[in-house]
């Protein structure tokens, strides 16, 4: 069996995607553009904290996904 191994920059990259995520769902139950943008800003700002490439990376796969998908049902 071989062991698996993380490095920091796939964490960070978990660590990206679930801030995106989460900045995702708290904006889809927000009720103003002033709770869209904050939810945003605090995203942003955890994303800074991690100081990785990477989890800009998640970041955008958590968004993109749910983007395409608003698409094609648009």
């Amino acid at each position: 069996m071989t062991r698996i191994t993380y490095t920091a920059s796939d964490c960070a990259e978990q660590a990206g995607y679930a801030i995106g995520a989460n900045c995702l769902d708290e904006i889809l139950v927000g009720h103003t553009q002033a709770d869209t943008l904050i939810q945003l800003t605090k995203a942003l700002t955890a994303l800074q904290a991690l100081d990785n490439p990477r989890a800009t990376d998640g970041f955008a796969v958590a968004l993109v996904s749910v983007i395409e998908q608003g698409l094609h049902h648009a």
